[in-house]
């Protein structure tokens, strides 16, 4: 009986860079389909065309369906941040190509575009980092991950961190507990395609992108906000999430200036102290 490829016979690669710190990868290509309906028969489906017994090869199709929207392929990897977050290069519409490699064999795509980011840090965890991947170009076999057209440089040596390591500056940071932090960059992608084309012509970034932030702290001295203050002057704060190596080096800042505080909860139990979730967002324009 044949074994599997196991973790360390596999590898992710970006531009022809290979990724260090991925923990898992979902993706592949998804085809929408339809049924073509006849006049006077409805759907055409399984079992329409009852072909004779002597057409043979020449029998017509034992049902019909076309496609119904482009190709599209999806990918979402999950890694733990073990050096300069190299996603951020490809954020704000700038294509890539890139993949899985096994053995002898891959699965790759081209035009690729992230569509989200997002890095969470939590006590008594690495770093982690989740991207979502949507390619407007070929998906699947054929395409080598090594080789890339425009190569990045590379992001620099592998570089862990740990609770000790990360700083996060916001409201109420220095006299409460940050037990966690996230940032999540979203952008929307616009396809656009072409008649004789089954790929995207170009692919537009639909502005402004949305960046936000979340913090999560257990409370010491904390004064809230009224929901009312939005309306008469909102709050703005420059919030980041700067992350070292065990040797104080930085390995990554993440932050938004001039954000607007959207959100502020509470939550309490009898077993727990109280706990306040900020979250903060701002808009990234073209220019």
């Amino acid at each position: 009986m044949k074994e599997g490829y196991v973790s360390y016979e596999q590898a992710f690669f970006i531009d022809g860079l290979q990724v260090s710190g991925v923990q898992s990868i979902q993706g592949g290509y998804f085809i929408t389909e339809a049924p073509v309906n006849v006049l006077g028969f409805g759907n055409v489906g399984e079992g329409f065309f009852e072909a004779s017994p002597d057409q043979g090869p020449n029998a017509p199709p034992s049902n019909m369906a076309a496609l119904v929207s482009p190709i599209e392929g999806r990918f979402e990897v999950q890694s733990v941040l073990a050096s300069s977050d190299l996603y951020l290069n490809y954020t704000g519409g700038q294509p890539f190509s890139g993949g899985v490699v096994y053995s002898t064999e891959s699965f790759g795509f081209n035009s690729g575009y992230i569509a989200q980011h997002q890095v969470t840090c939590r006590v008594g965890e690495l770093p982690n980092t989740s991207t979502s991947i949507l390619s407007f170009g070929d998906v699947g076999s054929g395409i080598n991950p090594k080789e890339a057209d425009f190569p990045h440089p590379n992001p620099g040596p592998i570089a862990f961190s740990n609770q000790e390591n990360i700083r996060v500056t916001c409201r109420g940071s220095s006299t409460n507990r940050v037990v966690a932090s996230s940032y999540r960059l979203t952008t929307q992608l616009d396809p656009v395609y072409v008649l004789g084309s089954t790929f995207a012509h170009q692919v537009d970034v639909v502005w402004p992108m949305v960046g936000e932030m979340t913090f999560s702290i257990e409370t010491d001295e904390y004064k809230y906000k009224a929901m009312r203050d939005y309306f008469v002057k909102p709050e703005l704060s420059d919030v980041s999430m700067e992350i070292f190596d065990c040797d104080q080096n930085l390995i990554q800042k993440y932050e938004i200036i001039s954000g607007r505080l959207t959100s502020e909860s509470i939550s309490t139990s009898v077993n727990n102290v109280i706990s306040v979730d900020l979250s903060y967002k701002t808009f990234y324009n073209k220019r």
